[in-house]
């Protein structure tokens, strides 16, 4: 018949679809298998009626859908918990009888259906699983949701729970400042300013219930984000402007929707530690060399631990006077003042006694200091407003170039203040620059 010779596969209770891909095979193939068992009259009786090769096809239409969920519910290498709901409401939908179907079809369907509200519908405490799981996928959000209200309340309390119990973790300075990512000081000593701050600042901060309905309806209005997308792609983009719902979506979104990831594991460790195998192993081990690898280990770590320690002690007593120069981040009211301003004007002419241009006159620098004060003071409250309303948290950088700025339209002079502000954002943290000076000489002198 000048067709392609194929395989039927065979049928095995723990391989899932097996039995599903024979009887696709058998009917994809089967004019050619009719005709190999005519001419045998013996094996004439192997042939299956024509009611028989009905069943099959009722089979084959019934469980398809299934087979696809399967495939892709199988998968390790993306998201899959989060589509459970959508795919198991596509599989209700589609199972439910119609008049036209044989009665075959009506008995599998029905099945179908016993089966999933057993073990996934009637299951509240699952159900609820995936359905926070579903939420918090991007391409679904809560199109899927059955009680949209109930699941948004139960999230909300898993969003005002991170910020009752996390105010010492990252996700309290997030939650708190909704700002977008962090980098350089702002990311290693904002959480120490916090400490710093007036009582009258930690009083003026929304309720955390506020700021969650914000943050939940913010990310359901985002726009619509497409199937195919990786919904962890779209958390590492966009996952600082959501700070709570980041942390629960990273927790549900790494869960696997079925167990054949983890079967895949002891599969490919049946293959590798085979009985001989293991029996060769054992005989090169020893529980002596077991233990003297474990100690070793253990006295490293405990000697990295050490020397992280050492080395952070050393590096923050390095600093000398820089510290005197704190307060130019502007985190507070009051921070530009006459003493905070004199104590750096006095370490700058100091260290930069060959640099004249540099030179600080401290009877323009109080005038300067005593104008800036003033502008601070009357803007304070308003930036604090915009920290709320933009969802961005005003920068220290950017105070200044708005102070600076009044001080231009209003024809201002404050070459003093200009000065400290140059000398105290120009101070390298780390010696990294110069380091890298000497790497790229080292690099070109080769």
């Amino acid at each position: 018949m000048q067709m392609k010779t194929l395989r039927l596969p065979s049928a095995c209770p723990t391989r899932w679809g097996s039995t599903l891909k024979l009887c696709k095979r058998f009917l994809d193939n089967q004019l050619p298998i009719s005709k190999a068992l005519f001419d045998y009259p013996s094996k004439k009786c192997l042939m299956l009626e024509q009611n028989e090769v009905s069943a099959l096809e009722d089979l084959v239409e019934s469980t398809i859908l299934m087979e696809d969920i399967t495939k892709h519910l199988s998968g390790e290498k993306y998201t899959t918990a989060s589509s459970l709901v959508p795919l198991l409401q596509k599989i209700k939908k589609r199972m439910q009888p119609k008049d036209t179907d044989r009665r075959l079809v009506k008995e599998m369907k029905s099945e179908i259906l016993s089966a999933l509200n057993e073990y996934y519908f009637e299951c509240s405490e699952l159900m609820e699983l995936l359905n926070l799981t579903t939420v918090c996928d991007p391409r679904f959000r809560l199109n899927y949701a059955g009680n949209k209200e109930e699941v948004k309340t139960v999230l909300l309390q898993h969003m005002l729970d991170l910020y009752e119990h996390s105010a010492n973790e990252s996700i309290s300075d997030s939650s708190e400042n909704k700002n977008p990512k962090k980098c350089g000081l702002q990311k290693l000593l904002e959480s120490d300013n916090d400490d710093d701050k007036d009582q009258e600042t930690i009083d003026d901060i929304p309720l955390p219930v506020r700021k969650v309905e914000i943050e939940l309806k913010n990310y359901l209005y985002m726009p619509k984000t497409m199937l195919n997308q990786d919904p962890l792609t779209w958390w590492k983009s966009h996952g600082e402007s959501f700070p709570s719902l980041r942390v629960i979506a990273k927790k549900l979104l790494d869960v696997q929707g079925t167990s054949v990831p983890s079967e895949r594991v002891f599969s490919a460790g049946g293959n590798v530690i085979t009985k001989n195998h293991d029996q060769k192993s054992l005989k090169i081990i020893n529980c002596e060399g077991l233990f003297r690898i474990r100690n070793s280990v253990k006295e490293e770590f405990d000697g990295f631990y050490v020397r992280c320690i050492a080395y952070l002690d050393l590096w923050e007593n390095s600093f000398g006077k820089t510290e005197q120069f704190a307060w130019v981040n502007l985190t507070k009211t009051n921070a530009v003042d006459w003493e905070n301003a004199e104590t750096s004007a006095e370490i700058i002419n100091s260290s930069l006694l060959d640099v004249p241009d540099m030179k600080i006159n401290n009877d323009e620098l109080f005038d300067e200091v005593v104008l800036a004060k003033e502008y601070l003071q009357s803007n304070w409250e308003q930036w604090k407003q915009e920290d709320t309303t933009r969802d961005v948290i005003i920068s220290s950088e950017e105070k200044w170039l708005r102070l600076f700025g009044h001080f231009k339209e209003n024809h201002i002079a404050a070459p003093n203040l200009i000065k400290i502000f140059e000398y105290a954002f120009c101070l390298p943290g780390t010696s990294a620059s110069v380091e890298r000076v000497f790497s790229l000489m080292n690099n070109a002198l080769r």
